[in-house]
């Protein structure tokens, strides 16, 4: 039987352009200023992506380490990579945010990505706006510490 999979989807609105939206999404130290602990990216169509769930990025476990690449990349409007799409919409200014991940669990697991990708937009709009990476004040997301 194939595994069925739901959809989550959640924005936010970020005060900051799409253009600087983009490159934190994109580009690997600014996405590890917000959501894994490291990143390696290679911020073109097709490049690569990296991300570690521990700061130990000699650590090539799968449970650290997860690869993909971009099969969406159109600055500064939408980005996929894995089954998540951030697309980026203007607004006066600001930017919306849009995240939709179409692999999600169709059990209760749901439940647990719904609360993951809403503290990271949370975490994303922190940083872009303020610099401030909640995730050791909160100890969500605090992988590896």
């Amino acid at each position: 039987m194939a595994q069925e999979f739901k959809t989550v989807k959640c924005s936010v609105v970020i005060a900051a352009p799409p253009e600087a939206v983009f490159e934190a999404l994109t580009v690997a130290d600014k996405l590890a200023s917000w959501w894994p602990p490291a990143a390696e990216t290679d911020p073109r169509p097709g490049g690569k992506v990296v991300l570690w769930w521990t700061k130990d990025t000699s650590n090539p476990k799968p449970s650290n380490r997860c690869e993909t690449s971009f099969s969406t990349f159109d600055p500064p409007n939408e980005v996929t990579y894995w089954s998540v799409t951030f697309t980026l919409q203007p607004l006066n200014g600001k930017t919306r945010v849009t995240i939709t991940d179409t692999e999600c669990p169709a059990d209760d697991g749901i439940i647990s990505v719904a609360l993951t990708w809403g503290a990271l937009r949370l975490n994303l709009k922190s940083y872009l706006e303020r610099g401030i990476d909640m995730r050791s004040s909160t100890g969500f997301g605090s992988w590896g510490e």
